[in-house]
C-alpha cells in the first residue's frame, strides 16, 4: 500500500505537470504563426485541416514538417505512400481556415466544396489563390504524444501572390502590420 507521502508526492507531481501543460499552452499562444491548410487525398477521400505547426526542415533537399493531431480525420489519410499540400493562407481566407478547423461543423471532402482546388504533381489538392502551395510526398513519421510529426519531400511549389498572410497569435487570427521594420546592424 502506498504511503501518504507517496500519494501526496504523486498528487503534487500531477498538479505540477498540469501547470506545466497550461503554462506551455499559454507560452505557445504568444508564438505568432502562419495559418495553413494541409490537404491530402482525392475525390471523396480528400481530407484537410488547419495547421500552424508547419516548418521548413531543410532547403537542400527541400523538405517541410507538419504536426498533425491524431484526432483529425486527415491523420489516418496520411500514410507512408501518400502526399500532402501545405496551402499558406492570406488574410482574406480566414473563412477557409475556420472551415478546415471544423468550426462550422463540416467534415471530410465537404470542406472542399466552396473553393477552387488545383492539382500540382502529387495529386493532393492545392488551393487556388493561396499565398503559396507546397506539394510534398510523405517521407517520415515521428510519433509525439497527441500528434504525429510528418516530414515531406517537396516536389512542387507555387508561390505567385503577394498578399498579407493570415497569422494566428494569442488564440486569435491576426494580420501583419503594413510597415516593414528596418534591418539593424
Amino acid at each position: 500500500m502506498p504511503s501518504a507521502e507517496h500519494i501526496e508526492s504523486s498528487a503534487n507531481s500531477a498538479d505540477a505537470y498540469g501547470e506545466a501543460v497550461e503554462g506551455f499552452r499559454h507560452a505557445m499562444s504568444k508564438y505568432p504563426a502562419t495559418v495553413n491548410v494541409i490537404t491530402t487525398g482525392s475525390g471523396e477521400a480528400r481530407r484537410g485541416f488547419t495547421a500552424t505547426a508547419v516548418f521548413s526542415a531543410t532547403m537542400d533537399p527541400p523538405a517541410i514538417g507538419i504536426c498533425v493531431n491524431k484526432s483529425v480525420d486527415a491523420h489516418d489519410a496520411l500514410r507512408p505512400d501518400s502526399s500532402f499540400c501545405v496551402n499558406v493562407l492570406a488574410v482574406e481566407q480566414q473563412g477557409i481556415a475556420n472551415r478546415f478547423a471544423a468550426r462550422d461543423g463540416s467534415k471530410g471532402a465537404s470542406r472542399f466544396e466552396h473553393d477552387t482546388w488545383d492539382i500540382l504533381v502529387t495529386g493532393s489538392p492545392c488551393l487556388r489563390g493561396a499565398l503559396a502551395n507546397v506539394d510534398c510526398k510523405v517521407s517520415q513519421f515521428i510519433d509525439i504524444g497527441t500528434h504525429t510529426l510528418i516530414l515531406g519531400d517537396v516536389v512542387s511549389v507555387r508561390s505567385d501572390r503577394v498578399q498579407n498572410p493570415l497569422l494566428y497569435f494569442d488564440r486569435g487570427f491576426r494580420q501583419l502590420a503594413t510597415e516593414s521594420l528596418e534591418m539593424g546592424e
